[in-house]
């Protein structure tokens, strides 16, 4: 795993504190699913308002639900897909 050895123990602690789900779906991510790179770890907090790298800032979830929450907050994520889901 080289490089990425660091990359994956953050990804496993995620998971195990996650009770091996994602917390934007609620889907169950698999160990496979963070070996085979279709789980990212995403900022609550986007970067880009604010948000830190730090552990409480962080979760591991989807690559594509964390592509569909871009740079939205948690709330709005959930709302904008709530309301999809309404129409």
């Amino acid at each position: 795993y080289g490089k990425n050895l660091n990359k994956y123990i953050r990804k496993i602690l995620l998971w195990q504190e996650q009770e091996f789900s994602d917390i934007y779906s609620g889907k169950t991510i698999g160990k496979e699913d963070i070996f085979e790179n279709r789980v990212d770890i995403d900022h609550i907090i986007p970067q880009s308002v604010g948000g830190l790298y730090v552990k409480h800032n962080l979760v591991l979830v989807f690559r594509d639900t964390n592509l569909k929450k871009s740079n939205q907050l948690p709330l709005n994520f959930i709302q904008d897909k709530q309301s999809f889901i309404n129409i």
